[in-house]
């Protein structure tokens, strides 16, 4: 089963590379080199010895930055590609309880990641705690610490309580400074209130860092009343947004808009003009009606995620829609999608019992917890959970239209987070149902452009370092590979590399060629397979798949020995040559392209899983 990406791309090349494991030990008596080409039907050449090789992993490709919105109009066709190799888990012992949940994570002009998250207990996810964890490097983080400690207060009532913390919020400001924001409350219900009773005494706490996060002020109160889940975000214009449930609503928590309902929601907003310094609320801002307690509207849309879109400014935002009776039976959670509205770079103040904005997407998908990003490039990203596993979607660059769900991590988890890594990079993490923290790189495929170069086909990659645009598989198991293309006047080239830590004589992969925007498979389209050995076959479509020669060369190289499983191995290269006479080009100079690539162990994975060639990357230069 192909799992995977969709991608789409201007282009109108089609290359699938597969790659599976097992198979016997062979012997080359071209030393690091094994060059073929030419043959008719299922070829393989001999794998050559072991030489030192630079493979390049995927994190080190695609570092030249994305025009804002680069591949707007075209992101059906792009799709999120999980690497196996940087998932990690933290458990009890790295995070300071068994209950870690609801992570928020960023990074520092120095480039450490920043990971806040709250602890829950054996009763509640709610959380009273904040713990903060670091890492240079995504892999290894520092055992998390207490970050707002617990406080004894007196709550509204005149009652010794304890002030809580719960659902961390972070952000790295256009200056370099760090803004933590977090929802605080009275733990304890007593004297026969409850803690939803003690507006006085909950609020948002923000509090900053002006070096890289080694330290952070006691913060300020920017809201006052019970809430939850606040969300930061810097728009174009500076001004700082943080957006946040507000539960049973009050203003300034003494004077109560209507009476106080149980379960009541809906998202507010407070901005601040000064870089976070001081703050103005603003009002409630989306909102949507799931009943009535007598004359009183109950309201949800809540867990507010919000972007400010590339380009435009419009406000885009991912809520969570909880329809309940007006006694608290729960129905169904929903993600919502609710804008701004074109043109307006805010969402409108709403009054009295005023439901908005109208612009949305009510009940988009069943699901819970939800998070929205963006990629420079303009892709979205949606993630939420639904049944306690968290699924994902990338979308267009308005977040109305998005694709098919994957589910990136392998085990449960809920309430994630994501934060977009510079141009192609995604981090997800998760925490709940495990009593642990689970994280993975997602990294972006979308359409790419050619190198303008002359290669010499000798399975090195020495003359690929300016060759930057790539192609990536590797969600299934450690094996995973890269493609990248260039080309000269006469020859489309590709290089595949392979990290492999169990080199065997039968893994391969395919590449397939075709025209763009075709529904099926077009007339005249053409297919390679490759592997540590070189070139293993070349076909052309014709209604059907037939061997012929088209002139194609690969010449590959490894570093590891083949089909012995009692060592460690690193992987293999292969680069290819491809007569442009022998594939369709367009006038415009585009293919299609498709990327695939096999493990015996864990099957086949593919950047675009479809037989549609119109939804395979496109690859341009050409």
């Amino acid at each position: 089963m192909k799992i995977g990406s969709k991608l789409c791309f201007a282009a109108v090349l089609i290359a699938t590379a597969i790659i599976s494991c097992g198979g016997e030990k062979a012997h080359s008596p071209y030393p690091g080199r094994t060059p073929s080409g030419g043959g008719d039907g299922e070829e393989q050449g001999e794998i050559p010895e072991s030489s030192v090789l630079n493979i390049t992993p995927i994190g080190e490709l695609n570092q030249a930055p994305d025009a804002i919105n680069s591949h707007a109009g075209a992101t059906t066709r792009s799709h999120l590609m999980g690497d196996y190799r940087s998932y990690v888990t933290l458990d009890a012992d790295m995070t300071g309880g068994d209950y870690p949940i609801y992570p928020r994570i960023t990074r520092a002009r120095n480039g450490k990641y920043i990971m806040m998250y709250h602890q829950g207990n054996s009763s509640t996810w709610a959380g009273d705690r904040t713990y903060i964890t670091t890492s240079d490097d995504r892999k290894e983080w520092t055992r998390g610490v207490l970050f707002n400690k617990n406080i004894p207060i007196t709550d509204d009532f005149g009652y010794s309580n304890t002030r809580g913390y719960a659902g961390p919020n972070l952000i790295t400001l256009a200056n370099g400074d760090i803004l933590s924001s977090v929802s605080y409350r009275a733990i304890y219900g007593k004297g026969g209130h409850s803690y939803r009773e003690n507006h006085k005494s909950s609020g948002i706490l923000v509090r900053r860092s002006t070096d890289n996060g080694s330290t952070w002020d006691d913060g300020i109160s920017i809201f006052s009343g019970i809430n939850w889940e606040s969300h930061m975000v810097q728009v174009p214009s500076g001004d700082i947004h943080c957006y946040f449930t507000n539960s049973d609503p009050y203003l300034a928590g003494v004077v109560p808009e209507w009476p106080n309902v149980t379960n009541n929601s809906g998202t507010a907003m407070v901005k601040s003009r000064d870089g976070g310094y001081t703050w103005e609320y603003q009002g409630y801002v989306v909102r949507q009606s799931r009943g009535s307690s007598g004359d009183v509207v109950l309201f949800t849309d809540q867990m507010p995620v919000v972007v400010a879109l590339n380009e435009t400014g419009e406000m885009a935002g991912a809520f969570e829609s909880q329809m309940k009776t007006p006694t608290g039976t729960t129905s169904n959670y929903w993600v919502s999608l609710a804008y701004s509205g074109k043109g307006n770079t805010e969402y409108p103040i709403l009054t009295g019992n005023t439901l908005g904005p109208q612009d949305r997407q009510s009940s988009f998908v069943k699901g819970a917890g939800p998070f929205l990003a963006q990629f420079p490039s303009g892709e979205t990203v949606l993630s939420y959970n639904n049944d306690n596993y968290i699924y994902v979607r990338s979308g267009d660059e308005t977040a109305r239209t998005f694709g098919d769900a994957q589910t990136p991590l392998p085990k449960k988890g809920f309430w994630s987070g994501m934060y977009v890594d510079g141009g192609h990079r995604l981090l997800l993490a998760t925490g709940g149902s495990n009593k642990m923290l689970q994280l993975i790189c997602l990294y972006l495929n979308h359409d790419i452009t050619v190198s303008p170069r002359n290669v010499v086909v000798d399975g090195s990659n020495s003359e690929w370092q300016n060759s930057d645009d790539a192609l990536f598989v590797g969600a299934k198991s450690q094996a995973q590979a890269t493609l990248r293309c260039s080309a000269d006047a006469d020859n489309l080239y590709l290089l595949i590399e392979v990290l492999d830590e169990n080199i065997s004589a039968s893994d391969y992969a395919t590449v397939i060629l075709a025209t763009t925007g075709a529904a099926n498979m077009p007339e005249g389209s053409v297919r390679m397979q490759v592997s540590a050995a070189g070139l293993k076959s070349q076909a052309v479509y014709r209604n059907s798949w037939f061997q012929e020669k088209l002139g194609i060369e690969a010449a590959s190289a490894i570093e590891g020995t083949a089909g012995k499983a009692s060592d460690t191995d690193k992987g293999w290269i292969c680069e290819v040559k491809i007569p442009k006479s022998s594939i369709p080009i367009t006038a415009s100079g585009k293919l299609s392209l498709e990327f695939s690539f096999f493990d015996l162990g864990a099957g086949e994975e593919s950047v675009a899983p479809s037989i549609n060639p119109s939804e395979w990357p496109e690859v341009a230069g050409l």
